[in-house]
This record gives C-alpha cells, structure tokens and sequence, in this order.
C-alpha cells in the first residue's frame, strides 16, 4: 500500500486498498455473489494471491518457456524456429513497463530482455 498511496496514513491507504480490490473483483467476475470467494484471487489474513489453474495463463511464463525450450533445441532447426517465433509473438517490449518496479520484478524484466536479445543474436547469426 506504500508503493501504490506512498502520502496516505495507513487508515486511509487500508480503505483505498479495499476499494480497489473491489472493483478489480467485480472486473475478473461481475456475476460473483457479495463476499463470495473469488476464483481468480485467494485472499488470506494477511496476503492476497493469484490463483493460478490450467486456464489462467500468464504471457511471461509462457514467453519464458518457449524461448528457454527453442534456445534447447539446437539440433532441431524447424522446432527451435517454431518455439522461438511463437514466444517472441508474446514479448511486447520491457515487463511491466512504466510501473514502479520493486529488486525482484527488475530482475524479471532483465532477465526477459537478455532471453529476447539472445534469440534475436542467434537469428542474425543465420
């Protein structure tokens, strides 16, 4: 809440939080009860965490996976450009660009960047 309300007291910052976690509840599920559990948020006495499932993908994962598997299948040219295509599709530009960013999502988005410039090095080596 300090990164997001740096200025409000902490009362406020809780009410703020609250708000915007309602709204965002009604956004990913506009049809859930009052109060309901949240399919797509697992809220505890003191975290709020994604629920991740089969059907809740996340690009950068999927990036990740696929340029990691392609730079793998060197002996298998087509697999490789296929793997390597299909994940730079999912790569718009810098992870959480514009967002202040906290020691660990830096390091994501760095280490995103070097994948993305590997796989462009390894193409204009071809």
């Amino acid at each position: 809440m300090e990164v997001l309300w740096p200025q409000a007291e902490s009362k406020s910052a809780q009410v703020n939080f609250k708000v915007v976690l309602n709204y965002l509840n009604k956004l990913l599920e506009p049809n859930r009860a009052a109060r309901g559990n949240s399919r797509f948020i697992d809220k505890g006495d003191t975290y709020l965490q994604l629920r991740l499932d089969k059907d809740f993908q996340i690009d950068a994962q999927q990036f990740e996976a696929l340029i990691t598997e392609g730079l793998r299948q060197k002996n298998n040219s087509l697999q490789a450009e296929e793997l390597l295509t299909g994940g730079l599709k999912l790569y718009k530009g810098e992870y959480l660009a514009g967002e202040y960013l906290d020691d660990f999502s830096l390091r994501e988005r760095e280490h995103l960047q070097v994948l993305a410039i590997k796989v462009q090095k390894l193409w204009q080596n071809f």
